[in-house]
């Protein structure tokens, strides 16, 4: 008997299994339902959200106060965080999107305000980095700069900011106005380029710190409290072209070290080999190819 009943149990299971699977489709339409009215919901919140950001904008496009620049480039960086995010709440939309077969959304707006924020932010990125590195490079230690690097960044940023100054003048006059002061600051930090590359080089020993010395007239100190500001006081740049000079020599002699160098260390590993000569007592010099080459 409990064979049997459980025979004609199996038996409803084909009916069973559809009741559950209808109840389960139902589920997952109702689910389906909220799912995109949670995702319209989003949207709309999302497109506020655009608006605010583009108003933001705007107002950032008005920033005119120079001297106020921790304040603005906090304020444009923000405004560069919230654009970030918005392209990854997009991309989210877009792949719930593709899970309903929707045609993904397009946001037109969000890459005209980036486009809008870019010169901006371009700009107050630019002013505070280069008041912040142009402490470094004053009172920093002299010996730890790197010419180069510092050539590079100031006439990068004042190639940059005279193109902004050009195309910030129709409409935005203050923040053109704010181009000009740093492409002025970085002009004048530029007159100093010539001393920082000059003598922040390891090519300079002491007997040349010695001639640099007396060509300036005042005795310089090669060490961890030298800076370019204090060089700057000494009025180093007025005495540029001696100084070059003895810089000139300076990288030749360092230039030739290291070539000898490289030779003292190519023949540490040749090794200089003596063998007795036969019954003779004496000796002779063997596998000396490596040694003529």
């Amino acid at each position: 008997p409990a064979d049997i009943a459980l025979a004609w149990h199996c038996m409803e299971f084909p009916s069973t299994f559809a009741d559950a699977a209808g109840d389960t489709e139902m589920r997952i339409e109702m689910d389906k339902v909220r799912m995109m009215d949670k995702l319209a919901i989003e949207k709309n919140r999302f497109d506020e959200e655009l608006d605010a950001i583009g108003a933001e904008v705007k107002r950032a496009q008005g920033f005119d106060d120079y001297a106020n620049e921790a304040k603005n480039v906090e304020d444009v960086n923000g405004l560069q965080d919230r654009i970030a995010k918005a392209y990854a709440t997009q991309a989210d939309f877009n792949a719930r999107e593709k899970v309903f077969t929707f045609p993904p959304t397009e946001y037109p707006q969000l890459r005209k305000t980036e486009q809008e924020l870019q010169p901006f932010l371009t700009l107050w990125n630019m002013v505070s980095e280069f008041h912040t590195r142009q402490q470094e490079w004053l009172y920093g230690p002299f010996l730890e700069l790197n010419g180069q690097e510092i050539q590079k960044d100031v006439e990068d940023w004042w190639r940059v900011s005279r193109k902004l100054i050009a195309q910030l003048e129709e409409g935005h006059e203050g923040a053109s106005l704010c181009s000009a002061e740093l492409h002025r600051e970085t002009g004048q930090f530029r007159e100093n380029l010539p001393v920082v590359i000059s003598l922040a080089s390891k090519a300079l020993k002491e007997r040349h710190w010695e001639a640099v010395s007396s060509v300036i007239g005042a005795e310089i100190e090669p060490n961890e409290d030298l800076t370019l500001s204090r060089l700057l006081k000494m009025n180093a740049a007025s005495f540029i072209e001696q100084i070059q000079e003895v810089c000139v020599s300076a990288e030749k002699e360092y230039g030739l070290e290291r070539q000898l160098q490289g030779m003292k260390d190519d023949w540490a590993a040749i090794q200089f080999e003596v063998k007795a000569y036969k019954e003779s007592g004496t000796s002779i010099v063997g596998g000396i190819e490596d040694i003529i080459t």
